[in-house]
């Protein structure tokens, strides 16, 4: 497990910061990198897809490098890359990462698995990958996020948590800002599988 501190102007860009000093914790330098590794081709992130791919030269030919959800990371993967070996990775090793995943959420981490290909091409890259980690990035709530909730109770609105995130990582970011007390978190396809009716019926249950 890695660890990050995120900050920025956006998710994003918090995101990639968070990455790049990461990297430059361990000795890597983005410029050298850049330069040694050009990128040449990129799959871009969407809600959908929940990755990003980019492909990249080297002098034995194109690698690809993923980040994302770690469900969809982890699915792609065929090996996984422990010590200086790349091994075949199963389905019980795929349960073993996610539910490290889990465990990273629940500590209110958002949670990126990462992972390469080599002799990559645009059409293929992001099948039979090679899994390489998790990253956990700390994105802690702003002082003045606690404040307004207080607000809003005191004055009798009922605040409601809309994010990205994963559901255990929002489950523990809500607990953390004492906004989750009795209701329940629903993920975003829960959601769109739902009604209006139902939708009616439960929201007043529903807290994130």
């Amino acid at each position: 497990m890695l660890a990050a501190t995120a900050a920025g102007e956006s998710r994003k860009d918090s995101t990639e910061g968070a990455l790049v000093v990461l990297a430059a914790k361990a000795g890597f330098k983005r410029a050298d990198l850049d330069a040694r590794f050009p990128r040449v081709h990129e799959i871009p992130f969407s809600s959908e897809a929940r990755r990003m791919t980019t492909l990249h030269r080297s002098s034995s030919g194109l690698v690809a490098y993923a980040k994302g959800a770690p469900e969809v990371i982890v699915a792609s993967c065929a090996w996984q890359l422990t010590g200086a070996a790349e091994e075949p990775l199963d389905q019980h090793g795929r349960e073993l990462i996610l539910q490290e995943a889990r465990n990273m959420a629940r500590q209110a981490l958002r949670v990126i698995a990462v992972a390469y290909k080599d002799n990559a091409a645009a059409e293929s890259a992001e099948r039979e990958m090679v899994f390489l980690g998790l990253v956990g990035l700390i994105d802690p709530p702003r002082p003045e996020a606690r404040l307004a909730i207080r607000r809003c109770e005191q004055a009798g609105i009922k605040p409601i948590m809309i994010t990205g995130d994963h559901p255990v990582t929002a489950e523990a970011v809500a607990r953390e800002l004492e906004l989750l007390k009795n209701g329940r978190v629903i993920s975003g396809s829960e959601l769109h599988g739902m009604t209006d009716q139902e939708l009616e019926r439960q929201v007043e249950n529903i807290s994130v």
